[in-house]
């Protein structure tokens, strides 16, 4: 990532930050309950000064400040849904229904899987929404359906950090 973000600071790409990412599991089972929580870690990480690319709003899940209050007219989040991660239901209803839970009980337990697939959904639309050429991702989820991805749905390339860094010190991001 060092060589994905000195080449941003050099003016060679322009890498974006998704603002749901503070909205992910923080390392264990917690996630962080406040935009100014990821702020700060931003900050320790010397990323802070990368622009915000907005994701759909999801009460309980993104962040009141950092989202867009969007209606998607072309059904793109099902569509990206069913294409990632199929196997969990898009409502969050209908998934808590489906395995016995309380949809309004307090916190998360039991439908963390939910919550990741939907990260993955808004981080990808996300990316395609503001046009993006690039999602560097680590995760297997985007980088096995990158021609899908690309092809069907127009989120340009999708590579891990290292493919990112080498593509950006040969100027082909």
């Amino acid at each position: 990532m060092r060589a994905l973000i000195e080449a941003h600071n050099e003016g060679r790409i322009e890498l974006g930050v998704i603002a749901l990412s503070p909205s992910e599991k923080q390392g264990g089972l917690h996630y962080a309950e406040t935009f100014s929580i990821f702020e700060k870690r931003r900050a320790e990480l010397n990323i802070g000064h990368l622009p915000l690319v907005l994701p759909k709003l999801y009460l309980d899940i993104g962040f009141l400040d950092c989202a867009l209050v969007a209606h998607d007219e072309g059904d793109l989040e099902r569509q990206l849904h069913g294409l990632l991660h199929p196997e969990v239901e898009f409502s969050y209803d209908l998934f808590c229904e489906n395995l016995g839970l309380d949809p309004r009980a307090p916190g998360w337990f039991g439908r963390h899987r939910w919550r990741n697939a939907k990260c993955d959904v808004l981080a990808i639309w996300s990316h395609i929404n503001e046009k993006r050429d690039v999602f560097v991702t680590t995760d297997a989820t985007f980088l096995n359906a990158h021609s899908l991805l690309a092809n069907s749905f127009g989120a340009g390339r999708i590579c891990c950090p290292k493919v990112a860094a080498m593509n950006a010190l040969t100027d082909q991001c």
